[in-house]
């Protein structure tokens, strides 16, 4: 009972800290006016080509270095896509310890699957 109220405060507490991070790079965007070079305009346009296929990491890592809005919202959904694979690692584990062979080849199927849709399929199409 512990561990579930352990798995179940990672994911509170992560999730908490991707609203946080995404609000404060709005705020951010509309405080400073643009963001990694784009003008507010542009990226509130609802058919704007900017988007998180058009940025790339380095991108990122220099736009959270400037405090730029884009990049900060990108860190806020990528810890938001983390927590359920978070979530699902710490299953792993738990599985492992608990002995569950067929619950644990779920697990891992699931894992892999959700890596796969993550990492590959966005290159792919």
């Amino acid at each position: 009972m512990k561990l579930e109220l352990v798995l179940s405060s990672i994911l509170k507490i992560c999730t908490i800290i991707s609203i946080g991070l995404i609000m404060l790079g709005i705020t951010l965007l509309f405080v400073k006016g643009d963001s990694l070079g784009y003008p507010i305009d542009i990226l509130i346009d609802p058919y704007t080509p900017v988007n998180t296929g058009a940025l790339d990491y380095s991108m990122l890592y220099k736009g959270l270095i400037m405090l730029e809005g884009l990049s900060i919202i990108m860190l806020g959904l990528i810890v938001m896509v983390a927590t359920p694979v978070l979530r699902i690692i710490l299953g792993i584990l738990v599985l492992i310890f608990e002995e569950d062979r067929i619950c644990l080849a779920v697990a891992i199927t699931t894992l892999i699957l959700i890596l796969l849709a993550i990492l590959l399929v966005p290159r792919i199409v």
